[in-house]
């Protein structure tokens, strides 16, 4: 069983409170009062099938939109705020498209967690679950089967309490994050993968007032 996350912290300026998620999970979430009131999430798709569908066909629109966001200056803690309102909304334990097809960095800390988790020396772990990246030389990542990463059983994770840094992070817009710069493009590729990216993509265009094809853009 997961443990009881502590108390919410009093503070005026946020919203923190005990949220269950889709698969009963209790755990804390922190909003800003102000972002979570300016910003409040329109609608939250939580279909599969549907997100996969709708963000193929919305390919050339996310990409523009990406442009956009290029071109303007929008603050980081709208989109942070609306995936802080949507992620107690998703069940993760349905999807696992982000072990299926993500690649995950691994670091030292991260193996000397893995092999103190499996039970195994840290030069075992590196060896048997670990590869180098062959896109960027001198960095490991975690290996991968034809069903996604080395860990995965069915649409969870065998080491769940020790995943790496990268895994506990994804998908990277939580609050003290404060530039997402580049990131913004890689992000954009996970949304017809993740509920999460997608409905939080989908919910920022609402806030920063963008339409498609280029029309009635509001800066």
């Amino acid at each position: 069983m997961p443990k009881k996350p502590p108390p919410p912290k009093t503070d005026p300026e946020c919203i923190a409170a005990y949220t269950n998620n889709a698969v009963g999970i209790r755990y804390q979430i922190t909003v800003p009062h102000a972002f979570a009131l300016e910003y409040p999430v329109v609608a939250v798709v939580t279909d599969l099938v549907e997100i996969s569908r709708l963000g193929s066909a919305k390919k050339d629109e996310n990409l523009a939109f990406r442009r956009y966001l290029s071109a303007h200056h929008h603050r980081v803690e709208e989109l942070q705020s609306l995936a802080a309102q949507i992620q107690p909304q998703i069940d993760c334990t349905t999807c696992a498209n982000c072990c299926r097809c993500g690649v995950v960095e691994v670091h030292c800390g991260d193996i000397e967690n893995l092999s103190r988790h499996i039970g195994v020396s840290i030069e075992e772990a590196t060896r048997a679950y670990t590869r180098l990246d062959p896109e960027n030389p001198g960095t490991r990542v975690l290996k991968n089967t034809r069903t996604g990463c080395v860990f995965l059983r069915g649409n969870l994770c065998a080491v769940y309490p020790a995943r790496p840094k990268v895994c506990r992070d994804f998908p990277h817009l939580s609050f003290g994050t404060h530039s997402l710069g580049s990131r913004i493009s890689s992000l954009t590729r996970w949304i017809p993968l993740c509920p999460i990216v997608y409905n939080a993509f989908e919910n920022y265009k609402h806030v920063v007032g963008y339409h498609p094809q280029g029309r009635g853009l509001t800066p």
